[in-house]
């Protein structure tokens, strides 16, 4: 917007907030203006404890694209897995959910090992994904927006094979007011939502499973920055609960925003592993995370 714009007029609201020349204004004026305050206000990370080890995966491995993967989670921890595009995110996302077949590894799920091969065995076991390309993978967009957050859940809702709507559609309405969904009503097909509503209800669907583990997959693709922002403070309340999350990334920025612990995929595999305290206190930042994502080698200080 920066590069083509002559000037930048902001809407909040239906309201007209700000109007700028391209030159007389930068991000962080206009992302101030979308949301009412700046996005540090906006989103404030909420320290948590880690328990106990949720997951633990070693030597995990699956063609060229997946390479001796080990990591660890914990309750109420969330672990930003950054890397370029091809670094084998997706992938690794894939194969602890079951949707791709593991050729090598042990995931073990407090401390008990698993073999997840299918989504419905790894959504058993307490593990389920919100994937990276959501309209593909993650909500039926040609369904109803009350389908599609219940349909993870169904047999809650049955009797003897029956759904009882009346509970079903309490259960959806109930999660669109806990994750704000801006949507015309329960009916309104989820094609029909903005990317970041369409994100909310995969997101939604999950949370009525009530799972342990929660894999995320570049979730703030293609949406805005105030649905951005709710998407952290979902993930962060979920960290409080004591869930555990994995948070699959090549925005480096916004990992190392939400992030406990930050690793560095690269080539198929964990080269690089940091605690929070380290880049906060600013001794590590988002140009030597990319040093390792690229390929760097030694401490990223030429980069």
């Amino acid at each position: 917007m920066f590069r083509i714009a002559d000037r930048v007029t902001v809407l909040r609201d239906g309201q007209h907030v700000l109007e700028r020349a391209g030159i007389e204004t930068n991000a962080d004026e206009v992302i101030a203006a979308m949301l009412g305050k700046s996005f540090a206000e906006e989103f404030l990370k909420e320290p948590t404890q880690p328990g106990e080890v949720l997951l633990e995966v070693s030597g995990l491995g699956a063609g060229h694209k997946v390479k001796q993967v080990d990591l660890s989670l914990r309750a109420g921890e969330v672990v930003a897995v950054v890397g370029l595009v091809g670094a084998g995110k997706s992938e690794t996302a894939r194969l602890l959910f079951g949707a791709d077949r593991r050729e090598a590894g042990r995931i073990l799920l407090r401390g008990k090992e698993i073999n997840p091969r299918t989504p419905r065995e790894a959504v058993q076991n307490g593990i389920v994904l919100v994937p990276e390309e959501r309209r593909q993978h993650g909500v039926l967009v040609e369904d109803p927006v009350s389908d599609n957050i219940t349909l993870a859940n169904l047999h809650a809702y049955c009797t003897a094979g029956v759904i009882r709507r009346g509970e079903e559609r309490r259960q959806a309405a109930r999660m669109v007011e806990q994750l704000g969904i801006k949507t015309s009503g329960l009916d309104q097909l989820v094609g029909r939502l903005s990317g970041g509503n369409q994100q909310k209800v995969a997101v939604g669907k999950w949370l009525l499973r009530d799972a342990q583990i929660y894999l995320f997959d570049e979730p703030t693709k293609g949406v805005d920055i105030g649905a951005k922002s709710d998407i952290f403070r979902l993930i962060n309340s979920l960290a409080v609960e004591q869930k555990g999350v994995l948070y699959f990334s090549s925005e480096i920025d916004e990992a190392m925003g939400i992030a406990d612990r930050l690793l560095v995929m690269e080539g198929g595999r964990i080269v690089k592993e940091w605690e929070r305290k380290e880049w906060v206190s600013g001794g590590v930042t988002a140009e030597t995370v990319m040093w390792y994502a690229s390929g760097g080698e030694g401490d990223g200080s030429t980069s």
